[in-house]
């Protein structure tokens, strides 16, 4: 009697496990086995996790591998339903061959189209466009920019089934990979020597309220900010120099912090935007005056972060 009990649940256990298994290896599976997709309105090819581009048309090819045929079954290829036309249609079947493809029941202008599940290799492209808006956020009077991230571009799932097959891609946009490239050069002009290690910590405030920026969906007034880096720095003999670009990069902080209550404070986020900036361009304006009366160059730099401040408003 007990030899049987522990069989039955010697057998249990190995059914539990075979379900558990099965069930993992359903979740894990990815019909598509390989993709390339192309910017046709910059008519180059986009590399491996590079962002599409908001605004853009793109051509997409997916090859999708069956593992079994299952009779009766069929499966969905859908686009996002988020994405727009590109031209007449949307799909078209690489492989006409395929023993799953039945031309008179495939509708190319739709974003699903139908196959019955065969076993085999099933390629196809398809033409779409993401809307310039795709990245964008309209919030309390601003324009706000976000990326998209894994945005599910193309998914397959079984009729009445689960999902076998997705392809994700992120989406950019061209003022917030503007800003990106902007940052990666300007965040190495201290170790290469283009601006003095004597104004590391001003260059760092400057990148530290950039990314704030960027954060808060404001990528061109970020990369306006970080364009008063460009020109030279004059060398700092006098120690005045140190104690402006101190004032300057402490302002950095100010702003952030008013940034990020500027967000929460929905209700009155343009009046308070307004409010807090103005207050510190007024300092700006103060600190600039003293600022002349040393070095030229650097009173023109702090003129520049004023002006590009002003731009935020």
């Amino acid at each position: 009697m007990g030899s049987r009990t522990t069989l039955s649940a010697v057998a249990g256990l190995v059914i539990l496990c075979l379900l558990v298994s099965g069930t993992a290896a359903a979740a894990s599976t990815n019909w598509i086995s390989s993709s390339s997709i192309r910017d046709t309105t910059g008519n180059s090819a986009v590399a491996a996790g590079q962002p599409l581009l908001a605004g853009d048309a793109y051509n997409v090819t997916v090859e999708i591998q069956v593992p079994f045929s299952q009779q009766q079954s069929q499966f969905n290829v859908s686009l996002n339903g988020a994405v727009g036309a590109s031209g007449s249609q949307y799909w078209y079947v690489l492989t006409p061959s395929y023993g799953g493809y039945n031309s008179a029941d495939f509708v190319a202008g739709s974003k699903t189209v139908t196959f019955t599940q065969v076993q085999g290799e099933l390629t196809l492209a398809a033409l779409f466009s993401l809307s310039s808006n795709m990245t964008v956020v309209q919030s309390g009077g601003l324009t706000l920019r976000f990326p998209l991230n894994n945005f599910p571009l193309i998914t397959i799932d079984v009729a009445g089934g689960s999902q076998v097959g997705n392809l994700s891609v992120d989406i950019s946009d061209q003022v917030i990979q503007a800003y990106q490239q902007a940052y990666a050069a300007k965040s190495t002009y201290i170790s290469s020597g283009k601006i003095s290690q004597s104004y590391s910590a001003f260059v760092s405030g400057v990148l530290v309220q950039a990314q704030a920026l960027d954060q808060e969906g404001l990528p061109a007034q970020a990369t306006n900010l970080l364009n008063v880096l460009d020109s030279p720095f004059p060398a700092p003999p006098n120690p005045f120099l140190f104690y402006a670009v101190a004032i300057a990069a402490g302002l950095f902080v100010v702003v952030g912090v008013a940034l990020s209550l500027v967000i929460v404070r929905r209700s009155s986020k343009q009046g308070f935007m307004k409010s807090v900036v103005g207050e510190v361009e007024r300092d700006l304006a103060g600190t600039e005056v003293k600022a002349a009366q040393y070095d030229k160059n650097l009173a023109e730099r702090l003129r520049g972060i004023r002006e590009k401040l002003g731009e935020i408003q």
